[in-house]
């Protein structure tokens, strides 16, 4: 299975790709292609190993760290969670390796269930996703989905975005509200 997510421009002009190939519903190779501050880079698993490069003002980078079972890239997420809703359904935290590309490491998650609404007359469960790590959670703020009851639909998401936002000449990172709607 192949899953590819692709960021705009209100114009339409590119400003991020990622691509991520899964088998057996496990990752094996993630790429991003982030047109905006012309980086890119790309994980893959092999021998029990995911194996980082990442290419940055034509320099490229590598690292590598042992597998696990609870691997997570951005459009694989919603779908893991879904995988092991019934974490949530048992009040449990779901816990998961992260990569991040340019960091060319995973960072540990902790995912749970904080609370209950409904939107547009679907009770949804509001899931937090916050770093396991002091350090990391004093620069990524926690993540917010709200995801319908039956774990099936993501309906809003609140946090880190593949895209950049520039300002004053500088590229940073972009925290966002993104409201699912289906199309039409």
């Amino acid at each position: 299975e192949s899953i590819q997510s692709s960021y705009s421009y209100p114009d339409g002009k590119p400003a991020a790709f990622e691509t991520v190939k899964v088998v057996a519903g496990k990752v094996q190779e993630y790429t991003l292609d982030q047109k905006q501050v012309n980086e890119s880079g790309k994980l893959e698993v092999k021998d029990g190993k995911i194996n980082f490069s990442y290419t940055k003002k034509g320099e490229t980078d590598t690292d590598s760290e042992d597998l696990t079972d609870n691997l997570v890239v951005g459009p694989t997420l919603v779908p893991y969670m879904h995988k092991n809703w019934g974490t949530f359904l048992k009040g449990d935290k779901l816990k998961i390796r992260f990569a991040v590309l340019d960091r060319k490491e995973t960072v540990g998650f902790d995912l749970r269930k904080v609370g209950e609404e409904t939107i547009l007359g679907k009770k949804v469960f509001v899931i937090k996703m916050e770093p396991t790590s002091f350090v990391i959670a004093m620069l990524v703020k926690p993540m917010t989905f709200k995801i319908t009851d039956d774990g099936k639909d993501l309906m809003e998401r609140l946090g880190r975005t593949v895209p950049k936002l520039e300002k004053n000449g500088k590229w940073e990172d972009l925290d966002v509200e993104t409201i699912y709607t289906e199309a039409k």
